[in-house]
């Protein structure tokens, strides 16, 4: 049965959430969740090819509420703060940890379109590759393949396909954790 992320990339959308929280934005976007990757363990690996957290967060920071999760017009936005409470205390409660089902449903409520997208084509990197569930490094696989304009901005200004960062490297060496965790896993 495939479900959907692990625990790990739960603690993303977390620190997504908290990152959208401290900027006051609606919702949170593939920016804020590459920015909350980069925080995280596969930050190693965005590091080695010139992606650094600290780059990501001057662009995202540089570009405005715009860039990142402000684009809810004539909606009434989420509660960021109520959801992320939710999803740490069941993280910290560990319960139905790696599914976005029963009360972290509602979680979706807080992404945008294009980051939950990004989602969507981290499960099936992560099935493509042999796993039931996205994973931290099927999460950048993801967000790399999305479409999303505001993405690419941050990507462009922090380095990707200008100052030297290798994409498709950067691709092949996810892919390889990804292959790599796989294996361990079994």
């Amino acid at each position: 049965m495939v479900q959907s992320p692990d625990e790990d990339v739960v603690r993303i959308v977390v620190r997504a959430l908290d990152n959208a929280i401290r900027r006051g934005d609606d919702e949170v976007g593939p920016p804020l969740l590459l920015l909350a990757v980069a925080e995280g363990r596969p930050g190693a690996t965005l590091e080695r090819y010139g992606l650094s957290c600290e780059a990501i967060r001057q662009v995202i920071d540089h570009r405005g509420p715009h860039i990142a999760g402000r684009g809810r017009r004539n909606k009434r936005p989420p509660d960021l703060v109520a959801i992320r409470d939710v999803l740490q205390s069941e993280l910290d409660a560990d319960t139905s940890v790696g599914s976005f089902g029963g009360r972290r449903a509602h979680a979706h409520r807080a992404l945008s379109t294009s980051a939950r997208k990004s989602l969507e084509l981290s499960l099936r990197e992560a099935m493509r590759c042999g796993l039931d569930h996205a994973v931290p490094e099927s999460l950048v696989l993801g967000l790399l393949r999305t479409d999303d304009t505001e993405l690419r901005r941050v990507l462009e200004h922090a380095g990707v396909d200008g100052v030297g960062v290798d994409e498709a490297g950067l691709r092949d060496q996810l892919e390889s954790q990804l292959l790599t965790s796989v294996h361990r896993s079994r």
